[in-house]
């Protein structure tokens, strides 16, 4: 949407588009964290990197995936794609890796930082 772009227009503002990527991982995070005694994660830092720009009504899609789990931190990896428009020619018709990022969470209860007492299930 216009409102995600800079002033740049028609790319997308990166600001805006890891705030995606990181309420993503954040809602990754909560849906394990039900079966735990932990109410709250806060995200404590990130690694990301732009691969390819995005555009103003390009479709994305982000996959997250849990590859980590320590006593208070989970980490999440996220990569995000494009759906490539009809007339591009590329590789892979099926989508386009514009980002990746790695972040971790700190999981609370009440506000302190505790131990989450979860382990990550072999897939």
């Amino acid at each position: 949407m216009s409102k995600h772009c800079n002033h740049r227009s028609p790319l997308i503002f990166g600001g805006k588009f890891f705030s995606e990527l990181d309420e993503a991982a954040y809602t990754c995070v909560r849906q394990v964290l039900f079966n735990s005694e932990c109410d709250n994660a806060v995200t404590y830092k990130f690694d990301g990197e732009f691969i390819k720009p995005s555009f103003m009504g390009d479709v994305i899609y982000i996959e997250c995936e849990i590859t980590e789990m320590r006593f208070k931190t989970i980490t999440v990896h996220v990569q995000a794609y494009r759906e490539p428009e009809p007339t591009e020619k590329v590789e892979d018709a099926s989508h386009i890796l514009v980002a990746t990022a790695d972040f971790v969470f700190v999981t609370m209860q009440k506000d302190k930082y505790v131990n989450h007492g979860l382990t990550l299930q072999e897939k």
